[in-house]
């Protein structure tokens, strides 16, 4: 089922990695899932934090992570709630999955006020 990620998670990896240089940025991944993308820009030198409200894929990055010594945090929460009790300030953000939010317009503004000047977004949108 998720052999396809597995296909292009390179090539979502490098084209990110291409058009910032991530080494010491903290990142944030919404909708991370079981991690790929979120391990792959951790070795690219990003500081990244991971979440997903769905479950079981949040378990699932925290054993693949911790396994090969990745220093990823994983939280398995919504952005929302995450903003709601963070002070953490991120410099660049994948959204992908703010279609889960229950207030998608207001999470975005909210996420943006919790970046560092000069951030940078990546929408990668999956159906």
């Amino acid at each position: 089922e998720f052999k396809p990620l597995h296909i292009i998670n390179p090539l979502r990896a490098n084209y990110i990695a291409g058009k910032l240089d991530l080494s010491g940025k903290n990142l944030l991944d919404v909708g991370c899932g079981g991690g790929i993308l979120a391990e792959a820009l951790h070795d690219y030198g990003a500081n990244v934090t991971g979440l997903d409200a769905a479950g079981p894929g949040i378990e699932i990055a925290k054993m693949h992570a911790k396994e090969n010594n990745k220093s990823i945090t994983y939280f398995e929460l919504t952005a929302e709630q995450l903003l709601a009790d963070s002070e953490e300030r991120f410099d660049v953000d994948l959204p992908r999955s703010l279609r889960a939010c229950s207030r998608p317009r207001a999470t975005s503004k909210d996420m943006y006020k919790s970046f560092e000047t000069g951030r940078s977004s990546f929408s990668i949108n999956h159906k």
